[in-house]
């Protein structure tokens, strides 16, 4: 087994259980759809989230040709897919056995959490990119890079501004760019 087998294989086990945490709460909210207060803004962090995921999994698909894996390559690694499945986690909602489900005030009251973790997702990516690309170990860094960088700036204005345009905007703007970089990402056909 090479090291990146072993690296993306770890990866592979922690993303699926973060996607399934993901899916399964967005299962529930369909199951219970009737007792489900629906928040737009909640739901396309749901999207930015699992987009991200998505992409942050194929974006590992080009390591495959490093020839070694220095101690720190994989400790970061090891940073970004933990922030990862925290993320899913937190912008999970429990599901109540009864009782409304109020997404909108699920949002108001978890907001912080998820959207630290999705900063702290930004934080860790953004200079693993660079010193995997100074280290010429990554040729997808600077595309990387010019992505994360104003999505960690649109997820840091919900973030510190309650105000209800911040939180459309920063969800938006953070969406389309977490798509932005898992289509980017999953096209490794040419990889």
């Amino acid at each position: 087994m090479t090291v990146f087998e072993f690296v993306f294989g770890l990866f592979s086990i922690v993303v699926s259980l973060a996607l399934a945490h993901l899916l399964a709460g967005v299962a529930d909210l369909i199951r219970n759809s009737r007792r489900v207060k629906v928040s737009f803004v909640h739901a396309v962090w749901m999207w930015a989230t699992f987009a991200v995921t998505v992409g942050n999994w194929a974006a590992l698909w080009p390591f495959h040709q490093l020839p070694s894996w220095p101690a720190w390559s994989v400790l970061l690694m090891v940073l970004v897919v933990t922030s990862n499945y925290l993320l899913c986690y937190l912008v999970t909602p429990e599901i109540p056995a009864e009782g409304p489900i109020d997404l909108v005030a699920f949002h108001e009251s978890s907001r912080r959490s998820y959207l630290s973790a999705f900063a702290a997702l930004g934080l860790i990516s953004i200079p693993g990119n660079v010193i995997f690309g100074v280290a010429g170990q990554y040729s997808d860094w600077l595309r990387d890079t010019l992505i994360s960088l104003p999505a960690l700036l649109f997820i840091l204005l919900p973030l510190f501004l309650k105000a209800r345009w911040a939180q459309i905007l920063g969800a938006i703007v953070s969406a389309a760019l977490a798509t932005l970089f898992m289509v980017s990402a999953t096209n490794i056909a040419t990889s």
